[in-house]
């Protein structure tokens, strides 16, 4: 995830690993403590202005290519982004806000793991891999199309990168994933 992080310039809040008491139950446990992000994550931010809305949209312009290059290069996907991983805001010290990722265990996947289902038994692993690009893609669509509401103007930059890593991405005959691609507002 470290190495998705820096190719595309994301701030991420550091994360640490310590094993404690569970105050439960007294068992050691595995405890993910995160640095303090003072702000709010984008999920729950209740206006976006000017300076914000550039932030939020090279930051999706970024995302659009990580999941375009890691298609092409069958490289790790980052599988749960989403607003809510995501603050605006500041690292104690700092006065310029940014955005931080501060998804304590971020879900990276290579292409085609960690998937099941009836709607995939009968699709080969191509299928199933094209039929994840466009699931990413509209992942993207369906996050951006909050702030988009609360910015009252839409990421022209992104609609026009997903346009083109739909049109220019993968072909397949797979239902499933034409099905995924049909539900793109650009498709």
């Amino acid at each position: 995830f470290n190495d998705i992080v820096k190719r595309y310039g994301w701030n991420i809040a550091e994360t640490n690993y310590v094993i404690g008491n569970d105050p439960q139950d007294g068992k050691s446990t595995l405890f993910g403590v995160t640095e303090r992000i003072s702000g709010q994550n984008l999920d729950k931010a209740p206006g976006v202005d000017d300076g914000l809305f550039e932030k939020i949209e090279e930051f999706y312009l970024s995302f659009v290519q990580h999941v375009v290059d890691s298609y092409k290069e069958d490289g790790l996907i980052w599988a749960d982004f989403r607003n809510e991983q995501i603050i605006y805001g500041t690292r104690p010290g700092e006065e310029e806000k940014k955005l931080y990722i501060v998804d304590v265990d971020p879900e990276v996947y290579t292409w085609t793991t960690n998937l099941s289902g009836k709607r995939l038994q009968n699709m080969s692993p191509e299928q199933i891999k094209v039929a994840q690009y466009y699931g990413y893609l509209k992942v993207v669509c369906d996050n951006m199309a909050i702030l988009e509401f609360r910015a009252k103007r839409p990421f022209k930059k992104v609609h026009e990168a997903l346009k083109i890593a739909i049109h220019e991405g993968p072909k397949t005959n797979s239902l499933i994933a034409m099905e995924l691609a049909g539900d793109l507002p650009f498709f």
